[in-house]
């Protein structure tokens, strides 16, 4: 594309793991697509800098820019975008509307968009939104709705199956499920030299609830040290987690604290030793079941009751609840890897 001229398909990422899909759906869709990440986002650079150089033909990715509105998406004929909660977008689109928009999975937020638009609302999870925050919300879905009905609304999602997003069939949204080809067609060896993989078999993924106030710490501290005893043990921390429980983690016997720079889904996609994953409830395990091998165990210990505090969010406790509940999407197996020779 030269200088100046306008792209047709921008995608507008505010996480790492909107990146990957964002990734994901310019190579299910089979055209150029320009991804403009924010910048100021934990991981974000060091997600770019690792796929970079791993991106499906006709994909690119820009320099990090700090509004939606300087980029090229307000006036590309196709917009993506991870986050439809995002103040940024909703302004946005609020200012200047909408046509030809693709949303891209956001964690488990996006069973709450779905849950959301068939109310004909759009109020972020766990937030006390104020009123020009709700006021947009409702004018964003509006518009959704509208856009849906003409045809003008798609969803690519790991959560094809989920009951609210097939749901969304009934108001025009096109859904398309998202198996992750591109991160399953990666080389184990490719995703070794990043040099994240875990030093250990057993996988703790890290949680942000402690970090959040919605969880006692000694309570979480218990669970990982239960683990920790069926032998070493590597933790991804989560990338809001704070340092201070950090090193609370590391100080438990057993256990590895690893650099946690990159998306749990790139980490565990480089290691050919994986056996098992421990994680609380994360919308991260429907990644996952795409991209590891079958053999893998991954065990989701639910939340319990005791463990959350006076003042933890009901919405939140309702979303971990539901999260440990439902069969999460299941994916066809891996692509073979017997001709790398780092698999054993």
């Amino acid at each position: 594309m030269s200088a100046g001229a306008r792209a047709e398909r921008v995608a507008w990422v505010e996480s790492p793991l909107q990146l990957i899909n964002a990734i994901e759906y310019g190579e299910f869709s089979g055209g150029d697509l320009v991804i403009e990440p924010r910048s100021g986002i934990l991981q974000l650079p060091e997600t770019i800098a690792a796929v970079n150089a791993l991106l499906p033909v006709g994909v690119r990715i820009t320099e990090p820019i700090g509004s939606i509105s300087v980029g090229g998406f307000r006036s590309a004929a196709e917009k993506v975008v991870g986050d439809v909660f995002s103040g940024q977008f909703r302004a946005l689109v609020a200012r200047y509307g909408m046509r030809g928009i693709t949303i891209v999975d956001d964690g488990s937020a996006t069973v709450h968009f779905a849950t959301e638009l068939l109310r004909g609302r759009l109020v972020r999870m766990a937030q006390s939104e104020n009123i020009v925050m709700r006021a947009l919300g409702s004018l964003v879905a509006r518009r959704l709705l509208v856009s849906a009905a003409n045809g003008g609304v798609t969803l690519f999602t790991a959560y094809a199956d989920d009951p609210s997003v097939l749901s969304l069939a009934a108001l025009g949204v096109r859904v398309e499920n998202n198996e992750y080809s591109w991160l399953r067609s990666l080389e184990t060896s490719t995703l070794m030299a990043m040099g994240a993989a875990p030093r250990h078999s057993t996988v703790i993924l890290g949680s942000a609830l402690v970090t959040d106030a919605q969880v006692g710490e000694n309570d979480y501290l218990e669970w990982v040290r239960g683990i920790a005893l069926t032998g070493s043990v590597s933790y991804l921390p989560h990338r809001r987690e704070s340092d201070a429980l950090r090193m609370s983690v590391s100080a438990i016997d057993g256990v590895t604290v690893e650099p946690g720079v990159l998306p749990v889904e790139l980490v565990l996609g480089a290691s050919h030793s994986l056996a098992r994953v421990v994680t609380l409830p994360t919308s991260a395990v429907a990644t996952l079941r795409a991209i590891l091998e079958p053999s893998v165990d991954i065990e989701v210990t639910p939340v319990p009751d005791s463990w959350w505090l006076a003042a933890a969010d009901p919405s939140i406790r309702r979303a971990f609840d539901q999260m440990a509940g439902p069969i999460l999407p299941v994916f066809p197996a891996a692509p073979d890897r017997e001709d790398d020779p780092n698999v054993t």
